[in-house]
C-alpha cells in the first residue's frame, strides 16, 4: 500500500510539470494567433484578457490539484516515517535479543569448551575442587534453555564417562563379579554417548571425541576381563567374542599423528594378540586334536602383535609375547610330526628374532634371554630325536643356550630358573652325548657341570623341588654308568647314590605330592640293593636308613604326613625289610637281588 501511494504522488507531481508547460505552449500559441487576427487594440486586449483569464483559471486548478498532491504526499510519507520508526524499534528490539541469545550460545559453547578441558586433563586422583568444577559446569549446560542438542549430549557423555570412571573405581575396591559387569554396563552407556557426539558434532572435533569413544571400548574391556576372571572357564567363547568387538573398532583405525590415539590402538592390539594366544592355547589344551584350528588362532595373535609394534616399535611386551606365541607353536608342530621339524625349526628361529627385538629395546628384561634359551634347548632336543647325525649341531645349540641363560643371570642374579635351565642342558648332552657317542666319560663331566648349576640354583632359592630332584636324578644316573661299566666302581656309585637320596628326600621335604622325586627315590633303593647281592645285613641296614628318612618327612608337617606319595614310599621300604627278614628265618640267600629299572 506504501509503495502504490508513493507511485501515485511521483506520476502526480510529472503530470503537474508536464500540464504547466502544455499549458504555457498552448498561451503562447493562442497570444500569437490573437494578434494575427485582432487588428483592432481594443479587440485585442478583450481577447487576450479573456484568454489569460481562461488560462490563471486553469492554472489555478492546476496549483489547487499540485497543492493537494503536495499535501496527500506530505501525510503520506509523514505516516510511512512513522511506520518505520515502528519498524525501527521492532528491529533494534530483535537485535538485543539475538545479541542476547548469540551471547548466552558463546557462553554455553565455552563452558562446553571449558568442560572438554577440564575433563581431559583430569588426573587419576582429582582434587574435589576439580571435580566439582566439572558437574557445575554439566549442571549449567543441561540446564540452560541456550544450549543446542550438541551442547546437550557432549554434557551428557562427559557426565556418563565420569559415572563410568566412579563405577570401575568401585569395582577395583570390590573385587566381584558384579561389580565389574555394573562398571563393563556403566562404560558401555558411555560408549554409546560418545558414539553419538561422534555423528553430531563438527569434523574438525571428532578426533577429541573419537578417542574418549574408544576409551570407552577399552576400559570395558577391561572390566569384562577382570568380571570373567570369577567366571571359570565355560563362558570363555563367549568373553572372547564380546572382547574382540570391543577391540574392533581400535583396530580399524589407522597410525594417526595423535600419539595418545596411537597409544590405545597399540593397547587394543597388544591385549587382542594375547587373547588370540590364549583362545588358540585354550582349545590345545581342551583337547582339541585340530593343530590347524589352533594355528589358525595364532596366525591372527601375529597379525595383532604385529599392528602393536607398528603403533609402537619400541613396545618390549608384544615383541616378547609374540617370541612366546612363535616358541609354543614350534614345540606343538615338531611334536605332531617329526617330518616338519624343519617348519618348526623356522618357527623356533623366529621366536628368537622377537626376543632379540626386545632386547634391543631392553636390555634388562630378563626373560626374553631366558626364553630365547628355552628356543634353542628346546631345538637341539628335537634335533637328536629325530637322528642321531644332528648331535653335533645339536650341542652347538645346547651351548648357545647356555648362553642366553647366564646372559639372563647377569640381568637378574636372583633368577634360579636360568640356573635350572643350564643345568638341564648339560643333563639333555650327556644323555646325547653317552646314547650316539658312547662317550662315558664326557657324560660324567656334562652331569657334573649339571649339577654344579643345580647347586647354583639352589643357593638362589633352596625350596627349588624340580632343581633337587633334577640333581638326584643326574647323581642316579652316573652312579648307574659306573656299575654298567665297572663292578669295582661299587663303592663310587653306593656314594653317588647316597647323594641322589639326599636330593630326593629334600625335594619330597619341599614338596610331599612329588611323583617323580618318590619314583626316583625307590628306583635308586632297587638298584642299591641289587647291588650288594647277598649281602642281606648291608641291604636291610640300607633300608632302615631309607626308613628312618621317610620317617622324618612324615614330620614335616600335617601335609607331609598325610602325602600318599610318602606313605607309599614308607610301605615300599617296610615291605622289603620284611622280605630280607622272611628271607633270614624261612631260608638262606640262594641269589642275588635282581636290578630294577621300574619304579613299580
Amino acid at each position: 500500500m506504501s509503495q502504490s501511494s508513493t507511485k501515485w504522488s511521483f506520476w502526480n507531481a510529472i503530470l503537474f510539470l508536464c500540464g504547466v508547460i502544455v499549458l504555457i505552449g498552448v498561451s503562447t500559441f493562442l497570444a500569437i494567433l490573437l494578434l494575427q487576427h485582432f487588428r483592432d487594440p481594443t479587440q485585442l486586449w478583450a481577447a487576450i484578457s479573456t484568454v489569460f483569464t481562461l488560462f490563471g483559471a486553469l492554472l489555478a486548478l492546476a496549483a489547487a490539484v499540485a497543492l493537494v498532491s503536495l499535501a496527500v504526499s506530505y501525510l503520506s510519507l509523514n505516516g510511512k516515517l512513522q511506520q518505520a520508526q515502528v519498524y525501527l524499534a521492532q528491529a533494534r528490539l530483535h537485535l538485543d535479543e539475538y545479541n542476547q541469545l548469540s551471547h548466552q550460545k558463546n557462553e554455553i559453547e565455552r563452558k562446553v569448551h571449558d568442560l572438554l578441558r577440564l575433563y581431559d586433563g583430569l588426573s587419576e586422583q582429582p582434587h574435589v575442587s576439580e571435580v566439582n568444577h566439572i558437574k557445575s559446569l554439566i549442571k549449567q549446560v543441561l540446564t540452560s534453555e541456550a544450549a543446542d542438542f550438541e551442547a546437550r549430549l557432549l554434557a551428557r557423555a562427559v557426565q556418563q564417562d565420569w559415572q563410568a570412571k566412579q563405577a570401575f573405581n568401585a569395582a577395583s575396591t570390590q573385587e566381584n563379579e558384579t561389580a565389574w559387569q555394573q562398571a563393563a554396563q556403566q562404560w558401555q552407556q558411555a560408549g554409546v554417548l560418545w558414539q553419538m557426539v561422534l555423528a553430531a558434532v563438527p569434523e574438525f572435533l571428532q578426533l577429541g571425541q573419537q578417542k574418549h569413544f574408544l576409551a570407552t571400548q577399552l576400559n570395558q574391556a577391561l572390566a569384562l576381563k577382570n568380571a570373567a576372571a570369577f567366571n571359570g572357564t565355560d563362558r570363555q567363547p563367549e568373553f572372547y567374542r564380546r572382547l574382540h568387538d570391543l577391540y574392533l573398532p581400535l583396530l580399524l583405525t589407522e597410525k594417526s599423528k595423535d600419539g595418545e590415539l596411537n597409544q590405545m590402538i597399540h593397547y587394543a592390539a597388544h591385549q587382542s594378540g594375547i587373547q588370540a594366544y590364549q583362545e588358540g592355547e585354550v582349545l590345545w589344551q581342551q583337547g582339541s586334536q585340530n593343530l590347524a584350528e589352533v594355528r589358525q588362532k595364532w596366525f591372527y595373535a601375529q597379525q595383532y602383535f604385529q599392528k602393536a609394534l607398528e603403533m609402537n616399535e619400541n613396545n618390549v611386551e608384544s615383541a616378547y609375547q609374540w617370541g612366546n606365541l612363535l616358541e609354543r607353536e614350534a614345540r606343538l608342530v615338531a611334536q605332531s610330526d617329526s617330518q616338519k621339524l624343519p617348519e618348526a625349526r623356522q618357527l623356533w628361529l623366529a621366536a628368537r628374532e622377537k626376543y632379540r627385538m626386545a632386547l634391543d629395546v631392553d636390555e634388562q628384561r630378563t626373560e626374553a634371554a631366558f626364553n630365547w634359551g628355552n628356543t634353542l634347548t628346546d631345538e637341539a632336543t628335537a634335533l637328536v630325536q629325530t637322528s642321531t647325525e644332528h648331535l653335533a649341531e645339536a650341542r652347538i645349540l645346547w651351548q648357545s643356550a647356555r648362553e642366553k641363560f647366564a646372559q639372563a643371570l647377569d640381568i637378574t642374579p636372583e633368577f634360579d630358573a636360568a640356573a635350572h635351565n643350564a643345568g638341564m642342558t648339560f643333563n639333555k648332552e650327556a644323555d646325547a652325548v653317552l646314547q650316539i657317542n658312547q662317550n662315558a666319560d664326557e657324560a660324567r663331566s656334562l652331569w657334573k657341570q649339571a649339577g654344579e648349576h643345580f647347586q647354583a640354583a639352589l643357593e638362589i632359592n633352596k625350596n627349588r623341588f624340580e632343581t633337587a630332584n633334577s640333581w638326584g636324578l643326574v647323581l642316579a644316573k652316573e652312579a648307574d654308568l659306573l656299575v654298567q661299566l665297572d663292578e669295582a666302581n661299587v663303592g663310587e656309585a653306593q656314594r653317588l647314590w647316597q647323594l641322589a637320596e639326599q636330593r630326593f628326600h629334600r625335594a619330597l621335604e619341599i614338596e610331599p605330592n612329588l611323583q617323580a622325586a618318590a619314583a626316583n627315590w625307590r628306583t635308586i633303593l632297587y638298584h642299591e640293593i641289587s647291588v650288594l647281592g647277598d649281602d642281606n645285613a648291608a641291604k636291610r641296614d640300607l633300608l632302615l636308613v631309607a626308613r628312618e628318612k621317610v620317617a622324618a618327612l612324615a614330620l614335616v608337617s600335617p601335609q607331609h604326613e598325610q602325602s600318599v606319595l610318602v606313605q607309599e614310599l614308607a610301605d615300599f621300604i617296610q615291605k622289603k625289610i620284611n622280605e630280607l627278614e622272611n628271607v633270614n628265618v624261612l631260608q638262606p640267600p640262594v641269589a642275588q637281588f635282581r636290578p630294577v629299572t621300574s619304579a613299580d
